[in-house]
């Protein structure tokens, strides 16, 4: 009981360091076995080949071509530089979207490192923690553009200077949206009061006259009064407002943020001063409403004296 603490020392077999040690070198010599029955049975199977391909051809210089033929072959996995090599993606973002981070391979989540060496086999079964040299892995997943490695927000995020929110946000600060909303709902109010009132007629000016009727600005320049349709005063009268919202828009976009906001304080000034000079009329006139009608009652007052 008392030498339990032996187990923490470098020299013990128990401590964690050295079964460490063991278990890689088990695993090591089992890979080395492993390997050296797949070279034996490799070499088996070329051997088969090439006594297979002497009794069907009958001739002994293409066996022997045969046994040297590993010296002109490629080796595995070359690919020729005039040849385009196929570009086939680590990682299937169709497939991966119904996938739980946790289920996620780290070739998955980071490309770079599916040609990263490892130290053997076994550590496909065991959780690894890749330091690259002069990157940080971390295991986090962005919530804008979906890659692992960055939260959202950050500096090496490529949709870092765009927000999903800046269209909404600046539609909500517009100081100008609620009033292009509601020139909308009187453009349409319009338009219905001018179907009501057909019998109207508008009347433009035309320089190409060919009979004049009346001549303006001198001898030289003559014009002709004509009668417009109403459908065209119409669809003329909500071109005009649907151009002059979209210069403003327009106009609105190019302006900064900080230049929003002094607008919109600007117009907000301008709003209560007319409310309070509107306020400033109103009294004035309940107080001459008020002064002749103590007058009036006054002179009334005097007139009954002086019947009296």
């Amino acid at each position: 009981m008392s030498l339990k603490f032996l187990n923490k020392k470098q020299f013990h077999p128990t401590n964690k360091h050295n079964q460490k040690k063991k278990f890689i070198a088990e695993e090591n010599d089992k890979a080395r076995i492993k390997r050296e029955l797949e070279r034996a049975k490799e070499q088996q199977e070329e051997l088969e080949f090439i006594k297979n391909k002497e009794l069907l051809t009958g001739s002994k210089t293409e066996a022997d071509k045969l046994k040297v033929g590993f010296l002109y072959a490629p080796p595995p996995g070359y690919i020729p530089e005039n040849q385009p090599q196929p570009q086939e993606s680590l990682i299937d973002n169709d497939n991966n979207n119904h996938k739980s981070k946790d289920k996620l391979t780290d070739v998955e989540k980071f490309p770079f490192l599916a040609g990263a060496p490892v130290a053997g086999d076994y550590r496909d079964q065991v959780k690894l923690v890749h330091k690259p040299f002069g990157i940080q892995l971390r295991d986090v997943k962005c919530a804008r553009c979906g890659n692992f490695g960055h939260c959202s927000g950050e500096r090496e995020c490529p949709l870092n200077q765009i927000n999903p929110l800046d269209s909404k946000r600046l539609q909500h600060e517009d100081p100008l949206y609620k009033p292009n909303n509601n020139k909308n709902h009187n453009n349409s109010g319009n338009v219905n009061n001018n179907n009501n009132n057909n019998n109207q007629k508008s009347i433009r000016v035309n320089p190409n006259a060919s009979s004049p009727t009346k001549q303006f600005g001198g001898g030289n320049q003559v014009y002709e009064l004509i009668e417009e349709p109403e459908e065209e005063k119409q669809t003329f009268e909500i071109n005009n407002d649907d151009d002059d919202d979209e210069i403003e828009r327009k106009f609105l976009a190019s302006l900064t943020k900080h230049q929003r906001k002094i607008l919109l304080r600007q117009i907000k000034l301008e709003e209560k001063q007319r409310k309070k000079d509107k306020k400033r009329k109103k009294q004035k006139k309940n107080n001459s409403d008020d002064s002749s009608f103590s007058d009036s009652s006054n002179n009334s007052s005097e007139e009954e004296e002086d019947k009296r």
